[in-house]
């Protein structure tokens, strides 16, 4: 998750220093796979490599197997698209779609699953000229907030920090807990294009075949990309903040059916899915006012000629 801190906050947060004594709980520290430094929580861990070891993670993001959202390395490409599925998109590891709600940014690109947490984006991001005097409802308390203070307003909350519920908005103690949170969610099997409603994924899966082959003209369109978020971004934006939202890099979801694609599929899940097949081309009939047919027009012509009667004229059709 897109973390809301800058520079000047590193200062605040200093690493722990542990001390083992006895007859004493240690509080769980979580270290730093960089420089060894150990924090109390996940997010001043977070702040921390982002900004002391900013230009070591841009150096991982050119290579292999590395989750360019949390700039982890992972051992293999398998395991990178069960993190994204699993972390990222809170779906199941296997999930052939996103099982949550989703909404994204048409402008940015970044990935919600809390319809009025990307009201508050937008307002705040893409809303520059009238931001001063603009108000919005805070998802976590539904108090009306100013957005030029909603930074401010959701720090109370603790919504930027690592372990913070996408869905419901509630403070977790770590990514681990916010897993096992997330599951207690209701799966969301419903379809974008129909509306329809799924108690289960098998259900959900048949109704989406039945959407096959009726929904995406390939004549009218021929960018596929269209059909498909977040688009292509550049390395310049991995490290932009955001508002509290997710950039995922690596895998792509489908916005008519909310598929979980990899970039390299997603041409052949729009053929084999939602590509209309093109119509068969019409060949031009020549036939004669007898009923006869023919191949082509020098045919039908010499058969005219030949017969000589009114009874043996083209057809025109």
């Amino acid at each position: 998750m897109s973390l809301f801190h800058n520079a000047r906050e590193i200062n605040r947060v200093n690493p722990r220093k542990r001390k083992v004594q006895e007859n004493i709980i240690v509080q769980e520290s979580y270290s730093c796979d960089l420089c060894n430094d150990e924090y109390d929580s996940e997010t001043d861990l977070h702040v921390h490599r982002t900004v002391k070891h900013k230009f070591a993670m841009e150096k991982m993001l050119i290579k292999d197997n590395v989750c360019k959202t949390c700039i982890t390395k992972h051992d293999s490409y398998e395991h990178l698209v069960k993190h994204i599925k699993s972390v990222h998109l809170h779906s199941s590891e296997d999930a052939e779609y996103v099982e949550r709600e989703i909404f994204i940014c048409d402008i940015c690109h970044l990935i919600y699953f809390n319809k009025q947490t990307l009201c508050v984006h937008i307002l705040y991001c893409h809303n520059k000229e009238r931001i001063d005097n603009t108000t919005a409802d805070c998802p976590k308390c539904n108090r009306i907030i100013h957005v030029k203070n909603a930074w401010y307003h959701f720090q109370r909350h603790l919504i930027q920090s690592v372990g913070c519920c996408p869905i419901c908005l509630k403070k977790c103690k770590n990514q681990r807990q916010l897993i096992h949170h997330v599951q207690n969610h209701q799966s969301f099997f419903k379809c974008n294009i129909c509306q329809y409603d799924a108690s289960n994924k098998k259900q959900f899966d048949s109704h989406m075949k039945s959407h096959n082959n009726v929904i995406y003209d390939r004549s009218k369109e021929d960018n596929v990309k269209c059909c498909f978020y977040p688009q292509i971004i550049t390395r310049k934006s991995y490290f932009s903040a955001g508002l509290w939202g997710y950039r995922l890099h690596g895998l792509q979801i489908c916005v008519l059916c909310r598929a979980i694609c990899k970039p390299e599929a997603a041409n052949d899940h729009i053929s084999r899915c939602h590509a209309i097949p093109p119509a068969p081309a019409v060949k031009k009939a020549y036939i004669c006012l007898c009923g006869e047919n023919f191949f082509n027009n020098i045919l039908l012509r010499h058969h005219v000629f030949k017969m000589n009667s009114d009874d043996h004229k083209a057809c025109d059709k």
